[in-house]
This record gives C-alpha cells, sequence and structure tokens, in this order.
C-alpha cells in the first residue's frame, strides 16, 4: 500500500499570474495497493493490484477579448484612438449593437489585463482541469505440475480529463468552452505453457484487447449557438486580432456521443509455439503460427 500527495503549498507564480491572485491551485493525489498469495499450497497463486490517480491543476492562459468599453460599444476612433478611456468613455466611438450580438458578447469577460488601444485588452485567467485514472490488474498461476503451468491475466484501466483551455498555448480560444477526453481500456490474456521431455516446449497463448477513447466538448452555454439547427452546440467565432470564441470543430462532430465518436475497438490475439532446445553445440529450433483480428464495433 502506497500513497503520494503534492500540492501547490512551495510552489511560486509564473511570470504570467496576475500578483494580485492566489497561486493557481495543484493538487495531485497517488495512491495504490497490491495483494498476492497462494489460493491453495503450492498450486494456484494469485496477484492484485490497484492505482489510482487524481490530479486538479489551474494553469494560467492569457487571451485577447474585448475591453469593458466594447463591451458597452464604445471604440476607439481611427484619429485619435488614446482619447478613448475608462475615464473619458466621451472620446470613444459609439456603435449600435444588435441585441442577438450582445448575447454573444455576454459570453466574454471583459479584459483584466493590459489595454491593446484598439477597442481589446488581454483577459488573464487560470482555469481548472481535472484529471482521473483509475487502474487494476488480477493474474492467477496455476502450476499442474512441473512441466504444465497456467496463467490468466486481465487489465483495465479507465481515464477521464476536463481541460479548460483546448489549444496550444492556452488562450488560442476564449475560456469558458473546455474540452472532455475519455479513455477505457481492457486487455485479457491466457496462456498455458507444456514441456514434453527435456526438449521440447510448447507455448498457446490467446489474448482480448479492447480499447475506447473519445474527445467531447462541455457545451457550457445550451440554447446560445452560430447554427440555424437548434439544439447544436455553440459553435465557433472568429475575429481578427481577437482569440477565437467558442468550441474547438474537432469536437463539434461528436458533442451527442461522448463514449463513441467511433466505437471500441476489439483486437483478438491467438497464438502457438513449439520450440526444441537442444545442446549447447546445436542451435535451437521454433515453429509457430499466429493469428490477428481486429475489428471496431
Amino acid at each position: 500500500m502506497w500513497e503520494l500527495y503534492r500540492g501547490a503549498s512551495l510552489d511560486a507564480k509564473n511570470y504570467f499570474d496576475l500578483g494580485a491572485n492566489p497561486i493557481p491551485q495543484f493538487v495531485r493525489n497517488q495512491f495504490g495497493a497490491g495483494i498476492g498469495g497462494p489460493l491453495k499450497r503450492n498450486r494456484p497463486f494469485f496477484f492484485a493490484n490497484y492505482e489510482r490517480f487524481r490530479q486538479v491543476q489551474a494553469s494560467t492562459a492569457i487571451a485577447t477579448v474585448p475591453d469593458a468599453l466594447a463591451h458597452q460599444g464604445l471604440l476607439p476612433s481611427a484619429g485619435n484612438p488614446s482619447a478613448c478611456t475608462n475615464a473619458t468613455p466621451s472620446g470613444c466611438v459609439g456603435i449600435p449593437m444588435n441585441p442577438s450580438i450582445q448575447l454573444f458578447l455576454s459570453v466574454l469577460p471583459p479584459s483584466n489585463g493590459p489595454d491593446n488601444g484598439d477597442g481589446t485588452g488581454e483577459l488573464i485567467t487560470a482555469n481548472k482541469g481535472r484529471t482521473r485514472e483509475d487502474h487494476g490488474m488480477v493474474r492467477i498461476d496455476h502450476h499442474f505440475s512441473n512441466a504444465h503451468s497456467l496463467f490468466a491475466r486481465y487489465t483495465v484501466d479507465g481515464s477521464s480529463a476536463l481541460v479548460p483551455y483546448v489549444a496550444t498555448p492556452p488562450g488560442t480560444y476564449v475560456p469558458g468552452f473546455p474540452a472532455f477526453h475519455l479513455a477505457r481500456n481492457q486487455y485479457g490474456t491466457v496462456q498455458d505453457r507444456t514441456t514434453f521431455g527435456p526438449q521440447w516446449i510448447n507455448e498457446l497463448r490467446f489474448g482480448v484487447n479492447r480499447t475506447t477513447a473519445s474527445s467531447s466538448i462541455d457545451n457550457t452555454h445550451p440554447g446560445l449557438s452560430t447554427s440555424l439547427i437548434p439544439g447544436q452546440p455553440f459553435g465557433m467565432i472568429d475575429i481578427t486580432g481577437m482569440s477565437l470564441i467558442g468550441n474547438s470543430p474537432a469536437f463539434l462532430r461528436r458533442f451527442f456521443d461522448r463514449l463513441s465518436g467511433s466505437g471500441p475497438t476489439v483486437a483478438y490475439h491467438w497464438s502457438s509455439h513449439l520450440e526444441i532446445r537442444r545442446g549447447v553445440s546445436k542451435a535451437p529450433g521454433k515453429w509457430g503460427a499466429e493469428f490477428r483480428c481486429e475489428r471496431i464495433v
């Protein structure tokens, strides 16, 4: 039994963290246990192992968004952009806003960092991502005799991750449109090993692997979409000079099915090998056959 814990208590801020804000959260907890022994004296043995990983980590991202004045429809003029400030809003140019645009503008927090002087500014955030992984394994070995043994092993691994910032570097997309990554893998193996006399060894093995992985979006703004089709996710808006707004197109097709995207992949493997071991002066020989089959459910 073991456990590993790490926190952000002794961490330092990086260059992009806001000075007035606390250090971004970071908690990592990894623990597990294993047990094994004979099921019956000198015959079947078993071993089981379980591991769990949990992590919460906030990372800093810098996006370019409309500033507070732009949210009110006030933009710098082309002739005298420096006259448009929070202290002198009268130096700005008023732009009428369609009520439909205000709905999309409301999902963008105003900038909290340096002002770019063109109606945009930097939005510095430290949103949290979460990662979970569970891993388990069971193995049983049985010795029928000194010349015949059998083992069976089953392994399962499941993980999920909430990613607050989709693209690289963080800030390519405006925060508030995270993504989910899900995965589940299962592996089963059975092997029979038999020795015939002092020279011949036969090994027969069968295995099944089942893997599932998908990525999808978290629809954080239900009912608000750029699509003309009802029930669709937010979509994406690309405005020159600003970070992308909305969901990455890579995830939109899988919005309604987080667990499939393309179904799980199942692979079957069968093999049989016959080996002859001779004296030191003679080269050993090995013959065998192998069959593999893979299909997508």
